[in-house]
């Protein structure tokens, strides 16, 4: 006789799948749709590290988009490439610029679907061990939910969210795969795997370098939990490490534009929007000032380039790093503070998430996308209670 909580167990894992596959076959609609540029920084991504060796990958410009992702990004190309020469070799062409056949279309998209399982998977991790009911549960504005049922919240969450759609499945790329990543860093270390999650989210950084802004979170609780305790590991080294790994002048400008300017040509809702219009409403004041006339004040092209104010200070990278640093101080002292335990594993996503919404808000050049950095992470929490929840 099938013990019932086998029985429920088989009933949910069918039920997952079923909202998955629906939210992929919804997803594959968009994928004649409109899409950026990034679509084609991709596909030459795909060209360049499947036609020349990795000493050569940082140095070629036939194409204006080129590589500006670390190497293990490049390679994850690469993987890509051996498969996609099956579809359409010619879309692996350096001078193949623009290319869009169709069959290019259906094979860089279908890569962007199919990578976005990584984060199911990293949901599935996180809820085979979820805190709800034995922590939870009794909290005076905790939802009337059982753990199977916030489970499964937590997977459509992920499964329909409008963000990842807009970014990843119109506009082309593959933030599902490492906010995938991210997500299964974060569950290793709530569950108290520290060590892998740690080398997780070394794999991640070596991805996409600008998870660098969530480097603090990461090293300040490694050191509390792992070197300023009586039993230190090798975590924080691992992490400390694989951060640094990247020194070649050449790869660092390609990877750290910061001739881009403080903001993205869509400008981020975050503080440097106020900078921008208050410099703007004493240029219409108080006019111009100087003779460089065209670069002062042009903050809202379409093209990204340097950005002059006018009457207030230019900001410069070192500011905006030293400010998200100010801004994550309060929540890493907390976590400084915080004895070892569940509970205070429990709240590094917290940590994650306000730490990303601190990079967001004072960050250089950052992309609306990068609010999902904040948002992401906090879905494991939703079900929880309303304050979680909103």
């Amino acid at each position: 006789m099938e013990h019932p909580r086998s029985a429920e167990s088989g009933r949910s894992m069918v039920q997952v799948v079923l909202i998955w596959v629906s939210a992929m076959i919804v997803k594959s609609l968009a994928f004649w749709s409109y899409r950026s540029t990034d679509f084609e920084v991709h596909r030459n991504w795909l060209a360049i590290t499947s036609s020349l060796p990795i000493s050569k990958w940082y140095f070629e410009d036939t194409s204006e988009w080129t590589l500006d992702y670390p190497p293990l990004f490049g390679w994850f190309e690469k993987f890509l490439s051996l498969f996609a020469v099956h579809a359409d070799a010619k879309m692996l062409d350096i001078k193949s610029l623009n290319y869009d056949s169709d069959r290019t279309i259906f094979f860089q998209r279908s890569t962007v679907l199919l990578t976005e399982i990584l984060l199911l998977l990293a949901v599935l991790h996180y809820v085979g061990s979820f805190p709800y009911t034995s922590r939870f549960a009794s909290s005076r504005n905790a939802f009337a939910l059982d753990a199977n049922q916030a489970s499964l919240s937590i997977v459509i969450l992920a499964a329909v969210n409008a963000g990842l759609f807009i970014t990843d499945h119109v506009h082309f790329q593959y933030n599902g795969m490492l906010l995938g990543l991210l997500l299964l860093s974060i569950s290793c270390i709530s569950n108290g795997q520290d060590l892998l999650g740690s080398f997780l989210f070394a794999v991640l950084v070596n991805m996409k370098h600008l998870y660098l802004s969530l480097a603090p979170a990461y090293f300040v609780y490694l050191l509390r939990h792992h070197c300023i305790s009586p039993h230190p590991r090798s975590s924080l080294l691992l992490l400390l490490v694989s951060v640094a790994h990247h020194r070649v002048i050449k790869i660092f400008q390609r990877l750290f534009p910061f001739g881009r300017g403080l903001c993205h040509a869509y400008w981020a809702p975050n503080v440097w929007v106020a900078y921008n219009l208050v410099d703007k409403a004493l240029l219409k004041v108080l006019g111009t000032r100087g003779n460089n006339v065209v670069s002062q004040g042009s903050m809202t092209g379409g093209l990204v380039g340097d950005q002059l104010h006018v009457w207030l200070p230019t900001v410069t990278p070192g500011l905006t790093i030293l400010l998200s640093l100010l801004a994550m101080a309060p929540a890493l002292v907390m976590v400084w503070s915080a004895s070892r335990g569940p509970r205070s594993r429990l709240e590094f996503i917290h940590l994650i998430a306000y730490c990303s919404l601190a990079s967001f808000l004072f960050g250089y050049h950052v992309h609306e996308k990068a609010v999902l950095n904040a948002t992401l992470p906090m879905l494991l929490l939703a079900p929880l209670s309303q304050k979680h929840a909103e």
